[in-house]
């Protein structure tokens, strides 16, 4: 054996060979395929390839343990740049095991031999290397090498790496089971394929290696926030092609070490320098895949010089660096002019046609920028054959290896990241199909294939956007009952995750969906999106349409809506006009809603679409949605703040009256073909008014007379800051109004109610609007006229009442008090009785509320019994104690009661005169609130036996009565209000009776 050396400072390959063999190295040349930069090499990317080069020998090493993968959520799951125990095992001495990742090239160590130098150093960038082989070698054999499969587990479902093998493509090349065989190739399945040898011939043996890796795609979304997302997309592949020139035994082969090719830079990719790398052919844009963050630098080695050729360092970007492509020329798919999609076509594919960006490599993360581009008769067909043949994505090995039929997002992108930006593209005539067959229960499955225009996933940003053509999905078999797929397709997306946002985008494509089985999987169809978690804002859908889901049969999951088939997500100043058909629900604009659903200001045409139903929106007829010319009406709120700059962007061009809004990012409407409106006015009454309880009426008047059919207009109540009305005081307005055919003039009829409420003649509005196209009012306001309500309610009460009021000492009588009109406070009436030792009233008082006030307060009058003779003749008045500014001064009746005196005089009373009026009566008070009652005997009559004394307030109030002795000639009343005015009387008593009252008054000083 060789020498060897333990820090060998270059990438080298040991071999083995007899001990007799001598070693030379030749300087070599090496050609450089592509532009390459030493900061290409991009920390934490994906590994690609797994590739063992192994001279024939014997011997055994050890190698550093191979570390267990962390998926990340969306990690693509492959080998790392370690040898790993599986390689240390196949080790023999003479040996070293070669790992090429996208980064580095990582070298395991078996025996320290110098048998093999790669000139110039290895680089993944380069595609073609000079390699010198130890003399004593004879034969190389290449092995392909692959971690054992790692299981990461969730749930029932198993995730597994995937597989690789390496294709050896030379003269001398060949297999154990095939000697001339010529190509060989090395896989991880053990056994005979595990390993190509190549016999080395003096001089060079050219080898073309190409390192194949299948891998799969999975784990939880990150952008699926709050949730679990588990994908099962499709595995995929990445591959790289290297030509080594072995040298062997020929001292004389005149190959020397080349320097470091200069970089060809002559062309600069954005003239504008504008960030963005300007694309102008369908290469271009087919090489835009392998640039997923677009900073113009290639992703793992991907063949992006091959559609720009020469291009500058950084494809000529600004010092701020590059951040994605711009289109700077209309594309068209149909590169033969045929006028359809056929072989002729450089993307046909197989027939599979079009393989969305990102399919073969990673989602798009930067911005493209349609800058209103248009790009033409994009043509995807997706099955199981053509899938396989274009992309090698459904052989039937990976099928069987991972139990499930593994499948594309199909658009012109496959999937936008988070982060990522579509902006201004339009594609005409698109044509996207997918039609997938998936075998039945404890088979194979199908992986989930969104299908939209544009992107058949998205978690990016698409805004000005526009797609016209046709988008389906179908599933031609049934599916694992457990792990069944969605047949989901959208005009514009596919899917719309939670971080997604679509505005200011719209779809005229025919979008429909078709799933083999009745289960609860069904579709989910929608003509701008399939299923939106995300927001979209200023958008419209006008295609058809439709999913086999039969609504007579009441299938459950399959849901069609003319926006959006599915959605949790918010919607708002949208609209949809496509018919809908099938699904268990077919919706004008939302087949479904899932909380947290929202829709605001959004509408769907009910008469174009067929359906009535929508989980969201307004439902709206052709008119009412052409009718508005303006930010006016059911688009006065759409407006909106698209770039959330806080200034509104005025995204709408409304059209003439008998057209639908349209987006001005779309660009210029097409023509209809019809001819232009010929627009009438019409105006309304200025004013109208009616007493409460009748009808106001208004005329509706045209500028010409009424077409066929007539003209119809929704006359609305208004009741806004200027108006005191209110809708409880407005009748129902019978509407549409129509102005028949051939007239000029229509009545409104508008009813008011009648109330009892003293509240001053109030106004509100009534307001015309057209139902029929291009009929407009005939200037500002003309379309808008004012009601006046006049109140008839006079405030007042009524009490009902005997007259006089006829009742005897010691019993009752009653009478009612009411309001005439509701007050708006609270009203006290107080009863007071003239005479309170005759005629008592109760209750003393009665509030009337907003409430009662037309329920009659009762008041009862009692009559007070004595020991006189006489009748008595007493007035019980009324007084408005509190109320509001309306019943304030309002007067009300005094009641009149007669008392029939009951008294039996005693027999000895006839001898017994009675008592005259008392003499010498005087009044005196101090500022103490006192009054003191002065007074002498009677000088005519019997004498007395007590007194009476009566003192009450003249204007109105409680009095209070005092019966002293007759020796007792004064008495004196504290406690009472200074200022105040008393009235105040006396009179002598005896076994007779009552004597003559003797009344004086006084005002106490303040």
């Amino acid at each position: 054996m060789g020498s060897t050396s333990s820090n060998s400072s270059k990438a080298r390959l040991l071999l083995k060979g007899p001990p007799s063999g001598r070693r030379r190295r030749a300087r070599v040349l090496c050609g450089l395929a592509a532009k390459t930069r030493s900061s290409l090499l991009i920390a934490g990317a994906l590994s690609m390839v797994a590739m063992l080069l192994w001279p024939v020998g014997a011997g055994s090493a050890q190698s550093p343990p191979v570390p267990e993968p962390v998926p990340d959520g969306r990690e693509l799951l492959t080998p790392p740049c370690e040898l790993g125990a599986r390689g240390a095992a196949a080790a023999e001495a003479g040996t070293i095991k070669l790992v090429m990742c996208d980064d580095n090239l990582t070298i395991g160590v078996a025996a320290t031999a110098a048998d093999i130098t790669f000139y110039p150093r290895f680089s993944p960038d380069r595609h073609s290397y000079v390699v010198h082989v130890a003399d004593d070698v004879s034969e190389v054999v290449f092995k392909g090498l692959y971690n054992p499969r790692s299981e990461m587990e969730h749930s029932d479902v198993i995730q597994r790496p995937g597989w690789s093998f390496l294709a050896v493509d030379s003269d001398a090349a060949y297999m154990p089971s095939c000697p001339t065989c010529g190509r060989a190739t090395a896989g991880n399945n053990g056994g005979d394929r595990s390993a190509a040898h190549v016999r080395l011939s003096a001089g060079v043996t050219t080898v073309e290696l190409q390192p194949n890796h299948w891998f799969k795609r999975y784990g939880v979304s990150p952008s699926e926030v709050g949730g679990w997302d588990w994908l099962t997309s499709s595995d995929k592949i990445a591959r790289k092609t290297y030509t080594l020139q072995l040298v062997w035994q020929s001292p004389d082969t005149p190959l020397a070490a080349p320097d470091e090719p200069a970089m060809a830079a002559t062309v600069d990719y954005d003239t504008d320098d504008d960030g963005l790398i300007e694309v102008s052919s369908l290469a271009q844009l087919d090489a835009v895949r392998w640039d997923a963050n677009g900073d113009g630098y290639s992703d793992h080695g991907g063949p992006l010089h091959e559609a720009f050729p020469d291009a500058m360092a950084a494809m000529g970007c600004p010092a701020a660096g590059c951040t994605g492509y711009e289109l700077t020329a209309d594309l068209d798919f149909d590169t033969n002019a045929s006028g359809d999609a056929d072989a002729g076509d450089d993307y046909w594919n197989g027939g599979h046609g079009w393989v969305p960006i990102g399919a073969d490599a990673e989602h798009f993360s930067g911005t493209f920028e349609g800058n209103g581009h248009v790009v033409a008769n994009l043509y995807i067909n997706s099955t199981n054959d053509t899938q396989s043949q274009a992309t090698g994505y459904a052989r039937a090995e990976v099928v069987a290896a991972e139990n499930q039929v593994p499948s594309l997002h199909l658009g012109l992108f496959e999937e936008l990241a988070s982060g990522g930006a579509i902006r201004n593209v339009t594609l005409e005539a698109v044509s996207v199909a997918r039609d997938f067959s998936c075998r039945t229960y404890r088979k194979y499955r199908c992986a989930d294939g969104f299908v939209g225009g544009l992107v058949g996933k998205s978690a990016g940003t698409i805004s000005g956007s526009h797609v016209t053509g046709t988008v389906s999905n179908t599933i031609t078999a049934g599916t694992n009952s457990r792990n069944a797929e969605q047949a989901v397709a959208g005009g514009l997306v596919g899917y719309a995750l939670r971080s997604s946002v679509v505005t200011a985008s719209s779809s005229a494509a025919s979008v429909s969906a078709h799933h083999a089985t009745a289960s609860a999987v069904g579709s989910r169809v929608g003509g701008l999106a399939g299923i939106n978690r995300g927001a979209i804002a200023a958008a419209y859908a006008t295609g058809a349409v439709a999913s086999n889901g039969d609504p007579a049969a009441r299938l459950p999951g399959h849901f069609v809506g003319g926006l959006v088939g599915e959605n949790s997500g918010s919607i708002a100043a949208s609209y949809a006009t496509g018919a809908a058909s099938g699904g268990f629900e077919r919706s004008g604009l939302v087949g479904r809603a899932v909380w947290p659903a929202r829709v605001t200001d959004s509408y769907w045409d009910a008469s174009a679409s067929g359906t009535s139903l929508s989980a969201g929106g307004a439902g709206k007829s052709t008119v009412q949605l052409q009718a508005p010319t303006g930010y006016t009406g059911i688009y006065a709120d759409w407006n909106v703040d698209l770039d959330a700059d806080g200034n509104a962007d005025d995204p709408w061009d409304f059209g003439a009256c008998n057209q639908y809004a349209w987006l001005k990012s779309a660009g210029t409407r097409p023509a209809t073909g019809q001819p232009a409106p010929v627009i009438a006015t019409y105006s309304i009454s200025a004013q109208a008014s009616a007493a409460e309880g009748n009808a106001a009426t208004l005329t509706i008047t045209l500028s010409k007379t009424a077409p066929s059919g007539g003209v119809q207009f929704a006359v609305t109540t208004g009741f806004d800051g200027d108006s005191s009305a209110t809708a409880d005081d407005v009748g129902a307005i019978a509407s549409p109004v129509t102005v028949s055919s051939g007239a000029m003039t229509a009545s409104v009829t508008v009813p008011t109610k009648n109330d009892a409420l003293t509240e001053g003649d109030e106004t509100f509005t009534v307001t015309a609007e057209s139902g029929t196209s291009c009929w407009v009012p005939s200037g500002d306001g003309k379309d808008t006229a004012t009601v006046t309500i006049t109140d008839d309610d006079i405030p007042g009460v009524t009490v009902t009442a005997a007259s006089p009021v006829s009742i005897s000492e010691g019993s009752s009588a009653s009478y009612t008090v009411v309001l005439d009109t509701q007050p708006t406070e609270s009203v006290t009436i107080t009863a007071t009785s003239s005479d309170t030792e005759a005629v008592s009233v109760s209750p003393a008082s009665h509030i009337f509320t907003t409430d009662n006030w037309n329920m009659a307060a009762t008041f009862t009058v009692t009559g007070e019994s004595d020991d006189d003779t006489q009748d008595e003749n007493v007035a019980v008045s009324h007084s408005i104690t509190r109320a509001g500014a309306e019943y304030e001064n309002v007067p009300v009746s005094t009641v009149r009661v007669e008392v029939t005196d009951t008294t039996t005089p005693p027999m000895q009373r006839s001898a017994i005169e009675l008592p005259g009026p008392p003499t010498e009566m005087t009044l005196s008070s101090s500022t103490s609130g006192e009054v003191t009652v002065r007074w002498q005997a009677p000088t005519a009559g019997g004498d007395p036996v007590r007194y009476i004394v009566h003192l009450r307030p003249q204007h109105g109030g409680k009095g209070k009565t005092k019966t002293p002795k007759a020796k007792k000639t004064s008495v004196t009343y504290s406690g009472l209000t200074p200022g105040e005015t008393y009235r105040v009387w006396v009179r002598a008593r005896n076994e007779a009776g009552k004597g003559e009252r003797v009344h004086a008054t006084i005002t106490l000083p303040e």
